[in-house]
């Protein structure tokens, strides 16, 4: 997958999103650019997090989405957001049937969390749901796999924004 023709047609989708009318004035959703130009600096950070090839390729071309008016809301996590996660109480890991290490990079407007699991590098989604001492407690196993990996997990949110934007009926968005 290349980054970069991704979040042009991510943009594209947006700027069709701006045009709907939804009967009231829409938040800003948008891609920022990245936070440096420096790809050592990138990949040092994003090493110290996950170590994940697809995960730097994409905060080397974009430092974070927002997107509050897509379906239920749609964020991906600038990288200084990712650096700082321990001290924002994020999970770093998960108890349950998906256990493992996990790095939240991402959160959807019902306050569920996107997270990649370090040595599988699957996606997850995890619900609203018990975090102690810094354990998600998947008590419940509600949480999920999205993906199989990083691009995987763009992929589908691409298909969620298409889907949203064009109001496509019966789509099954993520985290639904």
């Amino acid at each position: 997958m290349n980054i970069r023709d991704w979040l042009v047609e991510l943009q594209h989708l947006l700027n069709e999103l701006k045009n709907l009318d939804f009967g009231h004035a829409l938040d800003e959703n948008w891609i920022k650019p990245p936070a440096s130009d420096n790809s050592a600096e990138i990949e040092s950070a994003v090493a110290t997090i996950a170590n994940n090839k697809q995960l730097e390729a994409f905060y080397r071309e974009c430092d974070g989405i927002s997107m509050p008016d897509v379906w239920n809301g749609y964020f991906i996590h600038e990288l200084g957001h990712l650096k700082n996660r321990e001290a924002k109480g994020e999970p770093t890991s998960i108890e349950g049937k998906l256990q493992g290490e996990i790095a939240v990079f991402g959160t959807n407007g019902g306050g569920g969390m996107f997270a990649i699991r370090l040595a599988e590098s699957d996606i997850l989604y995890l619900p609203n749901g018990e975090i102690r001492n810094g354990v998600y407690l998947d008590t419940a196993n509600s949480a999920t796999r999205l993906a199989n990996d990083f691009e995987g997990f763009l992929a589908r949110l691409l298909a969620d924004v298409d889907a949203f934007v064009h109001d496509t009926p019966d789509h099954v968005f993520m985290a639904s």
